[in-house]
């Protein structure tokens, strides 16, 4: 007797090619799904732990010289507030006009300027801006890798003009 052998057809080779790039296509879109939500959460973990000190002791931490400052929660940095919330700002403001959708940021901007002039920070302004915060993580969550990294460009460009200006 024989062994069997199977020899595969060419149409055989196309189903399996097919069913093989429709596998492929659906992990690289969990992947890219699971990455930029863990990427909204390092941008935004932080602004998160700022209104969460805020509300619990009533304060924010600040530098000798008495700018208001946040510890990076994934390494040993201390980076100044409000120009982190301005930088945020910025980035969603692009995201909102380069897609033609509105991003509520009035929150944000007042708290951006009341850290940035050491202004006092009241709980109804905290909640308002607590109320924003699901919207953001919802765009960035969904948000295209590289268009992610387009914004980010242009909001440190725009940081870094700022600052020549100066």
């Amino acid at each position: 007797m024989k062994p069997f052998i199977h020899i595969e057809s060419a149409r055989e080779r196309r189903r399996g090619a097919k069913r093989e790039a429709r596998r492929r296509v659906s992990r690289e879109i969990e992947n890219r799904s699971i990455n930029m939500l863990v990427k909204a959460d390092y941008v935004l973990a932080p602004l998160e732990a700022v209104i969460a000190q805020i509300e619990l002791r009533g304060t924010v931490d600040v530098s000798d010289a008495g700018v208001p400052v946040f510890r990076d929660p994934f390494g040993p940095h201390w980076y100044q507030t409000a120009p982190a919330i301005a930088g945020i700002v910025e980035f969603f403001d692009q995201w909102g006009i380069r897609n033609q959708k509105p991003v509520p940021l009035t929150p944000l901007r007042q708290l951006h300027a009341r850290l940035d002039y050491v202004m006092p920070i009241d709980q109804a302004m905290l909640d308002e801006v607590k109320a924003v915060m699901p919207a953001l993580r919802r765009i960035a969550g969904l948000m295209d890798p590289k268009e992610a990294e387009s914004l980010l460009l242009g909001s440190q460009v725009k940081a870094e003009m700022e600052t020549l200006e100066q």
